[in-house]
């Protein structure tokens, strides 16, 4: 959808129940990633199936893949918690920033 197209009322219906579903579906994603992480031993875990202790200085802070990937997935699910109504969100965090890395100029 472009800025500044002009839309019906009922693309718009249909656009914001495209998007609801969307919404509701990434943060039932991330919620399950975040339990598998929590219930398989978190970092432990992620070591295990192949992410580095190692410091890389690819990651913000050079922090290690484990750590990031720990991270990224506790962010997310803080949105995902968001989402459901139970969290807040304290104090402001530019989540668009933290994971542009990841998204790395992709569009839809």
């Amino acid at each position: 959808m472009g800025v500044g197209n002009t839309m019906t009322s009922s693309q718009i219906d249909n656009l914001l129940t495209s998007l609801t579903i969307e919404l509701r579906d990434l943060a039932q994603e991330i919620t399950r990633l975040n339990l598998q992480m929590t219930t398989s031993g978190g970092t432990t875990w992620l070591t295990s199936i192949g992410y580095g202790t190692a410091a890389n200085p690819a990651n913000p802070g050079s922090i290690s893949d484990t750590t990031y990937a720990s991270n990224l997935t506790t962010d997310m699910n803080v949105l995902a918690q968001l989402y459901y109504g139970l969290a807040t969100l304290t104090p402001a965090h530019n989540y668009d920033a933290e994971f542009s890395v990841l998204w790395a100029g992709q569009t839809k």
